[in-house]
């Protein structure tokens, strides 16, 4: 059962949205993020700063680049680019681009619902990532980057949230890469406890984005409470959440890019591929036209020719939802035996392409020498909650959810 609440906190100042909400922190690479700091000094991004952002003469130690973080975020609130509200709410969130629209409801969920399993997860999360969002959380005490959730769709709720919707919107305003955020309020008593009792009668839940900040926010949780002499609730018993119906959410491809042959020709490496795909030459005018079609396909650009790779006799998605993913396919049948890569989570020779990058981008990243790009079919979002349902994890990197949520919406400080 999903125990959503209303929260106290803030809301971005609607006059200046489109200078305070950030871009999708995880479409950015480090060095992104740096310009984008220069070029956007308001905006709430430069309160989420990281080390490796930085060029190695101007890098902080971890003191100063939190207490920089603060700053920022307290600075934002004095000069109204953060609104506090009158009092608690629930939001409802949209994000509309390129025709696709998913419609969610942002509320707080107690921390607990992750630990006992209720929220089901997908992933492994990364020790190291984890410290460096509990440090933050220590210092800067502050969610603004809702976790996305994913639930099995409920006809009721759809119909209460169209109703809702059908007024004027607190926020309205397209991002610089074309995605429409619209923000509706709802701090009516009869309206939170409705939708509050309909999300009662949702089963599950499913982490689709945010595996490492719940949790780190169950550490800080844990670690809390285990000093709090008090037993009534507290802003650290809960996480900032955003729920999506499972039918609304869009699941884009997460490709790869390996550096290297290992040390063999294209004609040894292609003979080890033939033993487990069917490889298909392409003549392909545009790149697009090299892009996975079907499940158990794969397109990949090798010494500027582009592949299509066939799985044999891929297991179907019932007797093992894990081995039956294209990803898992590409891993255990390619990369380890073919490539020699045994563990895609520190191989430095694998590198990871979200739906950012383009069959064009692949393309030129593997224009001659020895860098082989992979195009993947889309994992489903039935994959995911078979994974998850299952008790099991996927391959690191097996889906990118898109459009992303944005930072800055919403603020709750802990």
């Amino acid at each position: 059962m999903a125990s959503i609440k209303p929260f106290p906190g803030y809301y971005v100042n609607p006059e200046r949205a489109e200078e305070v909400v950030s871009p999708p922190y995880d479409a950015l690479t480090p060095q992104e993020r740096y310009a984008y700091w220069r070029a956007h000094p308001c905006n709430f991004l430069n309160a989420m700063r990281s080390l490796e952002e930085f060029p190695p003469a101007e890098r902080p130690d971890i003191g100063q680049l939190l207490d920089g973080n603060l700053a920022h975020l307290r600075k934002l609130i004095d000069d109204r680019g953060m609104l506090p509200l009158s009092r608690a709410a629930l939001f409802i969130y949209r994000l509309s681009l390129d025709g696709h629209e998913q419609t969610g409801v942002v509320a707080e969920v107690p921390v607990s619902e992750y630990q006992r399993g209720a929220i089901k997860k997908h992933e492994n999360t990364q020790e190291g990532k984890e410290n460096d969002l509990v440090r933050y959380m220590q210092v800067v005490g502050a969610s603004s980057s809702p976790i996305c959730l994913a639930y099995p769709a409920q006809a009721q709720i759809d119909a209460a949230v169209e109703r809702l919707v059908a007024r004027e919107p607190t926020i309205d305003f397209v991002a610089e890469d074309a995605v429409r955020q619209t923000v509706w309020t709802i701090d009516a008593p009869a309206e939170i406890e409705e939708l509050t009792a309909l999300f009662a009668a949702v089963p599950v839940a499913y982490l689709t984005d945010g595996h490492h900040r719940a949790a780190a926010a169950a550490r800080i949780a844990v670690e809390r409470r285990r000093r709090d002499a008090s037993d009534a609730d507290q802003p650290y018993d809960y996480l900032l959440t955003a729920f999506f119906p499972d039918n609304q959410l869009r699941i884009l491809e997460y490709n790869r890019r390996v550096s290297g042959l290992n040390g063999q020709s294209v004609e040894v490496l292609l003979a080890k591929i033939a033993e487990s795909f069917d490889v298909e030459r392409l003549s392909v005018s545009d790149p697009e036209q090299a892009r996975p079609a079907a499940r158990g396909q794969v397109a990949m650009r090798l010494d500027d020719t582009w592949y299509r790779l066939t799985a044999r006799d891929a297991p179907p998605p019932g007797d093992d939802p894990v081995a039956s993913l294209d990803v898992t396919l590409l891993q255990e049948r390619l990369f380890g035996p073919a490539l020699g890569i045994g563990d895609p989570r520190s191989d430095p020779r694998l590198h990871y392409m979200s739906a950012a990058f383009d069959m064009a981008d692949l393309e030129r990243l593997c224009r001659g020498g020895e860098e082989i790009a992979f195009a993947v079919y889309p994992t489903s979002i039935t994959d995911l909650m078979a994974v998850a349902d299952a008790g099991r994890t996927m391959p690191p990197k097996s889906t990118w959810f898109d459009p992303k949520l944005r930072s800055g919406l919403f603020l709750r400080l802990r």
